[in-house]
Order: structure tokens, then C-alpha cells, then sequence
């Protein structure tokens, strides 16, 4: 029992305070931003040159009285300085701000301009060559006109759809490079839906007459007959997209895609990068 008094009696005694205010002041001192931290030493300066001063003046009576008018003075100096120091954070962060703002209208623009390009890329027509073949046949020493069917594959309507449709057909003559400037004007003004087919016939006034030793010997492969054709048409904006086709006539087979080669380019090239 006298035991447990005494632990009781010692748990009771009030904890010695042993906190060094010199060393609380300094650690929130150290805690300071630094600017606030110059501000603070600029004051304490301040503060020593007044009371230096103050004691050396001769007159005790002005010694209170310049003591107590300066260190007010000094007081809203350092109030204004700190006043400006907050300021000068939040211009600091306003200008941050301001920069992410920025930032972010920036990425906004170029989302929107992607979000446009896939969309004219998209919601736009797309009007293909799907098949080719000339009227009645392709036959010697008798006009030919060739037959094409274009097709609308996009998603909204093309209008002004202007193109031309030609015959290709000269002896000893391979049109690997283009056809040249043959100063046919691309024709009509059509409209074409989403979805819908058009068959176009090449005009009488184009037709071409080939003789009997040119058909056999495109009939053997050994000479070119080609349809082809150039153009553009325009979507419901205004937008315009040019269209360019061409098919290559084979006995067995009929008409294909006839490939136009770029200057420079090989058999080899094509077969390695046959887009």
C-alpha cells in the first residue's frame, strides 16, 4: 500500500516544461517563406538602428518620442512590404494560371481540329470506280464507248460530280506514266446520294475505233486498251476532292484497275509498296 501511494503521488507531480522559446522562434523562423524571412531581418535592422538612435539623442524627451514615431513608421513599411509580397505570390499564381489556361485552350483547339479532320474524313462522300466495260462489247472497226459505274460510298451526298470518261488505245504505247493532257473538260453537274450507284457512258463524240491486228493484239496483251478518266466532286460544304480512275481491258478476265505509276517507279517499287 505505501507503494502504490507514492506512484500515485509521483504520476500526480506536474511535467517539468522544458521548451526553449529561443529555439520555438527560431524553427518558425526557418519555417518562413524565404522572402517573409527578409522582410523579417530588414525590420529587426530596422528596428536596432531606431533604438541606437533613440539612446544616443541628448533629449530624453524627443528619445521616446522619435523612438515610438519610428518604429510605428517602420511598422506599416513592413506592412506594406509583406502586403506586397503576398500580392506579388498571387500575381505569381495568377500568371501560373494563366499559362496553364493556356495550355489547356491549346489542347482544346488541336482536339477540336482532330475531332474536324476525322469528321470531314468520315461524315464526307467518297465516290469510287467499282466496275468498267464498253457498250455491246469491245470489238474491232466499230466505235466503242466504254460504260463506267461510279458509287458513292461516304456517308453524306456528293454534288457537282464532274468527269470525264476516255479510251486509251494507241499502238506500241504503254500509259504506265498518265495519259497526258488529252483536253478533255470533266462533264455534267451530278448529284449522287450516299449509298447510290451511277452508270456513265462515254459520249459518241469520244468514241474510238480500233482495227482488227490492234485487237488481237490487245487480246493477246500485247497492247494496252485503257478507260480512264478525271474529275471532282464536292461535298454538301463546298469542299472539293478530285477522282481519278483507270481500267486496263484483259481477254480473260475483262476490265481491271490499271495503276498509274509515278515517274521513277519500277515493277520492283510497285511490288514492294503497292500503295
Amino acid at each position: 500500500m505505501p507503494e502504490k501511494d507514492q506512484a500515485e503521488s509521483e504520476t500526480k507531480k506536474p511535467k517539468k516544461n522544458d521548451r526553449n522559446p529561443l529555439r520555438a522562434a527560431k524553427l518558425l523562423f526557418t519555417r518562413l517563406p524565404i522572402g517573409l524571412r527578409r522582410i523579417t531581418v530588414s525590420g529587426l535592422i530596422g528596428f536596432l538602428i531606431i533604438v541606437g538612435i533613440a539612446v544616443l539623442h541628448p533629449s530624453l524627451n524627443e528619445r521616446w518620442k522619435f523612438g515610438a514615431d519610428m518604429t510605428l513608421q517602420l511598422l506599416i513599411l513592413l506592412a506594406i512590404a509583406v502586403q506586397a509580397y503576398i500580392y506579388s505570390g498571387q500575381w505569381e499564381a495568377m500568371q501560373a494560371q494563366e499559362q496553364h489556361m493556356r495550355a489547356q485552350v491549346k489542347i482544346l483547339k488541336e482536339t477540336l481540329v482532330e475531332t474536324k479532320r476525322i469528321f470531314d474524313l468520315t461524315e464526307r462522300p467518297i465516290i469510287v470506280v467499282t466496275d468498267c466495260d464498253i457498250k455491246g462489247g469491245l470489238a474491232p472497226n466499230r466505235p466503242l464507248r466504254p460504260i463506267v459505274t461510279f458509287v458513292n460510298k461516304g456517308r453524306t451526298a456528293a454534288q457537282r460530280f464532274r468527269v470525264t470518261v476516255e479510251i486509251a488505245a494507241k499502238p506500241t504505247y504503254i500509259w504506265w506514266f498518265g495519259f497526258g493532257d488529252t483536253g478533255k473538260v470533266p462533264e455534267g453537274d451530278y448529284f449522287l446520294p450516299a449509298g447510290d450507284p451511277m452508270l456513265l457512258v462515254g459520249a459518241p463524240a469520244d468514241a474510238v475505233t480500233i482495227d482488227a491486228d490492234f485487237y488481237k493484239r490487245v487480246a493477246e496483251g500485247k497492247e494496252e486498251f485503257v478507260v480512264h478518266g478525271n474529275g471532282s466532286y464536292e461535298d454538301l460544304a463546298g469542299r472539293e476532292y478530285p477522282i481519278e480512275y483507270a481500267f486496263q481491258f484483259h481477254a480473260d478476265g475483262g476490265f481491271a484497275h490499271y495503276r498509274i505509276r509515278k515517274k521513277g517507279e519500277t515493277e520492283e517499287n510497285e511490288k514492294e509498296n503497292p500503295n
